[in-house]
């Protein structure tokens, strides 16, 4: 199952050129902004269900969206909900499907591309531009590495 993450370049560095995500992900708490369990001795890294909610993030130049392809046995494991304020009013939280995963159960076999925001992308773009086309260059994919 596709799944969508965005980040910044210094995680990007260490994953292509490491080939792992040993120094990738945070020690979380639980807490109520997710439903997530975290074992507090555990990196976890955060990805989004769905592409579009992504934007409940900062969707800004030069941060980069990285799709997963993760088998759901395995992901399914690591579901949840977290809390974000809604990106047009900015007022209503919002119940949002997402997964946090173990760093250490992370393959590079999983990445299938990861792409740089040239431009920065808010909600009016989803509408005019729903998969956000001249406002992102390719920096990785699986499929031409192939």
């Amino acid at each position: 199952m596709k799944i969508y993450r965005l980040c910044r370049e210094n995680e990007v560095k260490e994953i292509l050129t490491n080939k792992s995500f040993e120094n990738i992900g945070n020690y979380c708490k639980n807490s109520d902004k997710n439903t997530h369990l975290y074992d507090e001795n555990t990196k976890y890294i955060h990805f989004f269900k769905h592409e579009n909610d992504l934007l409940y993030l900062n969707t800004l130049e030069n941060r980069f969206i990285c799709v997963y392809d993760i088998p759901e046995v395995v992901l399914y494991k690591y579901y949840g909900e977290g809390s974000y304020l809604d990106y047009i009013n900015f007022r209503k939280l919002n119940k949002v499907e997402e997964f946090a995963l173990p760093s250490e159960i992370l393959r590079f076999d999983y990445l299938q591309s990861i792409n740089k925001i040239i431009k920065d992308i808010d909600v009016d773009d989803l509408c005019e531009n729903s998969n956000f086309k001249n406002m992102l260059e390719e920096v990785y994919s699986k499929r031409k590495m192939r």
